[in-house]
């Protein structure tokens, strides 16, 4: 492919300006002309995956709206389609303070290294108005509070008024209502909640936030960005003319992510258009609203990458939320990620706004970040009860590989030589390498199924069901179905019929010492129940029986070859 006289690739760059002047810029200015069209709207929050241009977005609002350089900003929008829609929208060009803040890098382990860092953030966004401190439009105690928060010698209640406090101040100066842009608005909670600071940080942010945007005189909008929605009860609660936008929605669906269409301009180019099958396969398959979407980020890393297909996106940034929910997996997330993986979909209920201190206790939270987050995408949904109800699926081939690596090594560690050999073991026979194996990855994630008694089995049993996710290119895996007199817990097809079949049945025991019988009664059971008559049915002549025992980190392996 060859780029030479073409527009750089925008990999790494999200600041609007240097990538109109250096590199291929996919046209969203149209978002511009929505903003404007719903003047009744205060605060716009807009939720999408990670890496989808949310950044971009915010930035080009800046630059477009900024009263800041304003005639030097006009150029910057010359032949984009905010420019060809009319004076209506350009009129607006330049007129507004604005004030934009990223909270993408506030991910501290404790609530006082919160404070601090948030304390930074804002005095730094403050020395960019360092010229109302010259204001004949602010009085003393005005100018007193800004150095103050300026630097750094604010009290907690300052710095929880010193957003809206900024609003009053260029209000006054300029005679205008600013416009308040803040990206990445959820980081730094979903941070409190993975480090155990939740209850403090959603308390403060809620006046942090809820000062600025609640009936705010001072403010002519608020667009905020996130991954996720922190519920109405927590952020957002009494905030009038509120307009979310999820990936469920139709406000902005085209916004957020490549059309296919804007792709293919793309891919013709940078003369590449013969690989758009290909990257197809990778990188499409979302659905925001009614519209197709192509993952921006891993369609720009391929293009730059001279066009090699790989996972690009799961790489780019950390998902502390799904790490934290998947430790705490059971058997029937472990058996509906098993099926995802399999190509096929799931119903579940989604709860578009989280209330992250319920999150343990909510049996849908998981399917709700994986879709909010981008694993996932709906393929169709309906309202029911306040709530949606959605047929999920993964999205695409990237996104299935991501399930393989990320999120199966989030479950287990990344100790991909043992859990090779264990499973090698498995399919193989070895029984004492496969009990020994599969101890010390048990040893080694105590903490992932201190359960209790009365939930053990179901544990164990997801446990091992989602780790045959590194398997299932040789097996089809099937779980809890029913064959001969009853069901059996786990059962692997051989794709290649020569290979072995396996059939595993669980048991806990009460002790150590009962550790053997228990294997030798789940052996027992797979025979008495004739479990090996769907295997076969597809004429699977050689089948591995697996009697399993667990108690705590201690197992016992029963097995018989047939």
């Amino acid at each position: 492919m060859d780029t030479r006289a073409k527009k750089d690739f925008p990999v790494t760059i999200s600041d609007f300006k240097r990538i109109i002047q250096n590199c291929y810029f996919v046209d969203k200015s149209r978002f511009i002309a929505s903003i404007l069209d719903h003047p009744g709207i205060n605060v716009t929050l807009i939720t999408r995956p990670r890496r989808f241009g949310k950044t971009i977005i915010l930035s080009m609002l800046k630059y477009f709206f900024t009263i800041d350089n304003a005639f030097e900003n006009r150029t910057l929008f010359n032949d984009l389609e905010i420019e060809r829609l009319g004076d209506k929208y350009m009129d607006r060009q330049g007129k507004s303070p604005v004030i934009f803040m990223s909270l993408k890098n506030i991910n501290t382990d404790n609530f006082d290294d919160f404070i601090e860092n948030l304390a930074s953030l804002v005095a730094t966004t403050y020395k960019n108005y360092d010229y109302l401190l010259d204001s004949q439009n602010l009085t003393t105690d005005d100018k007193e509070y800004f150095l103050k928060i300026k630097k750094r010698i604010s009290n907690k209640t300052d710095l929880k008024n010193s957003l809206f406090s900024l609003t009053y101040f260029l209000a006054k100066h300029h005679n205008i209502y600013p416009i308040l842009l803040i990206d990445e608005y959820d980081a730094p909670i979903i941070t409190s909640w993975n480090e155990h600071y939740y209850d403090k940080c959603i308390s403060f942010m809620r006046d942090f936030y809820g000062l600025v945007i609640k009936d705010n005189q001072y403010l002519d909008f608020a667009v905020l960005t996130g991954v996720t929605r922190i519920s109405k009860e927590s952020i957002f609660s009494g905030v009038n003319n509120f307009l979310p936008s999820s990936v469920l929605s139709n406000e902005y669906s085209d916004i957020f992510g490549f059309t296919e269409d804007e792709v293919i301009q793309l891919m013709k180019y940078y003369d590449a258009i013969d690989k758009f099958d290909e990257l197809k396969t990778w990188y499409d398959g979302y659905r925001f609203g009614e519209v197709e979407i192509y993952n921006p980020w891993s369609v720009m890393n391929y293009l730059y990458q001279k066009c090699t297909p790989k996972s690009y996106w799961v790489n780019s940034s950390s998902n502390i939320i799904l790490n934290s929910l998947l430790q705490n997996i059971d058997l029937t997330i472990a058996d509906e990620l098993k099926l995802l993986v399999s190509g096929e979909s799931i119903e579940r209920n989604i709860d578009e706004s989280l209330v992250y201190g319920d999150i343990n206790t909510n049996n849908n939270a998981l399917f709700s970040i994986l879709l909010s987050s981008g694993y996932l995408k709906f393929t169709s949904k309906s309202y029911l009860d306040d709530k949606w109800l959605c047929t999920l699926k993964i999205p695409n081939k990237e996104i299935i590989s991501t399930y393989k690596s990320e999120i199966l090594h989030r479950l287990y560690p990344k100790d991909d030589k043992l859990l090779n050999i264990m499973l090698k073991s498995m399919m193989s026979g070895d029984v004492s390498t496969f009990k020994m194996t599969f101890e010390k990855i048990l040893s080694k994630n105590i903490s992932y199924y201190d359960t209790a008694k009365d939930k053990a089995e179901s544990f164990y049993h997801g446990f091992l069901l989602g780790l045959t996710i590194l398997i299932d290119h040789l097996y089809v895996i099937k779980s809890n179905l029913e064959s001969g007199k009853g069901r059996f817990d786990i059962a692997c097809f051989p794709k290649n019929k020569n290979n072995h079949g396996l059939i595993l049945e669980f048991k806990i025991s009460k002790n150590l010492n009962s550790l053997k019988k228990d294997s030798l009664k789940a052996l027992k059971q797979i025979n008495t129940n004739n479990y090996s008559a769907l295997l076969d049915s597809f004429d699977i002549k050689n089948i591995i029986k697996y009697g399993i025992s667990f108690y705590g980190t201690n197992i016992f392996i029963t097995s018989s070859k047939i």
